[in-house]
């Protein structure tokens, strides 16, 4: 199922979505909650700078972070079990320990 956006009012502790949604009743969902300043109706697609809709973009961006992550994997350079924990900083950032 491909991510949707929608606009949902929070009234007496319940979201209730502006316009109908597709859903399959009493199925538990996972949802990204953005205040939106009234002025400023911004969707998702301008917070993530993509369209959730569009397939090929999400696999774009999924590409990237798995690139991303598997560049980092090998960045240590021992088979020390504690070298990874104790030369953090080294690796992520550069600096020595």
């Amino acid at each position: 199922m491909p991510a949707i956006t929608a606009t949902v009012v929070y009234e007496n502790g319940v979201l209730r979505p502006k316009e109908k949604l597709d859903l399959t009743e009493r199925r538990v969902y996972q949802a990204i909650i953005l205040p939106m300043h009234e002025s400023q109706q911004q969707t998702l697609t301008d917070v993530l700078s993509f369209d959730p809709n569009d397939q090929k973009a999400v696999r774009d961006v999924i590409e990237k972070q798995r690139q991303s992550l598997n560049a980092f994997v090998g960045s240590a350079t021992t088979n020390d079990a504690d070298d990874a924990s104790a030369r953090h900083d080294e690796y992520l950032y550069g600096t020595d320990s």
